[in-house]
């Protein structure tokens, strides 16, 4: 399956002190105890401890644990709630300093084929940062202005060029 081999390489790459947690597993039984306690199903079981791994490897932000309970599992906006509180001061607690945050995840690498190039003769366009007091205009865009006059189309009356002026396509309104 795709998601195991995901994993296997997120526990791989995953560091030394989430390495212990997950062998040592003492996390599973806590996401066992607190889904019992909330009188969830054997299935909201099983996503409850895979959403937890996800956080755990990174592959999630924990500030989506609420809502994926909310929306994967099926539960209530306050049990989701108070599931993901539980979750947090018993397992992510701990760790939170080696969980990702908003910024590490959105930050993809850049490589420097990606990036524009300034070649032999151009120079780079630089922009001039806006003083404290200086406000942006609204509208930045140069204008132009003409003072030319736009020809008049002339119109060439339409001819019918179907057999008969109908249209073989198009059905009759009634």
């Amino acid at each position: 399956m795709e998601i195991d081999k995901i994993i296997k390489e997120q526990v791989e790459t995953a560091p030394p002190e989430i390495k212990k947690i997950l062998v040592e597993g003492h996390w599973a039984a806590v996401v066992k105890e607190i889904a019992q306690k909330n009188n969830l199903s054997n299935e909201q079981i099983g996503f409850l401890e895979n959403e937890t791994l996800f956080i755990l490897l990174g592959m999630e932000l924990p500030s989506s644990f609420s809502e994926n309970l909310k929306t994967n599992i099926g539960l209530e906006q306050t049990k989701a709630f108070e599931i993901n509180k539980e979750v947090s001061e018993k397992i992510f607690k701990e760790i939170e300093h080696l969980l990702p945050t908003e910024v590490e995840v959105a930050t993809p690498e850049l490589k420097p084929e990606n990036l524009p190039m300034v070649e032999k003769g151009e120079t780079a366009h630089t922009v001039e940062p806006l003083t404290h007091n200086q406000q942006p205009t609204t509208d930045s865009r140069p204008q132009i202005t003409t003072n030319t006059q736009i020809p008049k189309e002339e119109k060439i009356p339409s001819q019918n060029a179907y057999v008969g002026g109908q249209d073989p396509y198009r059905e009759p309104l009634t």
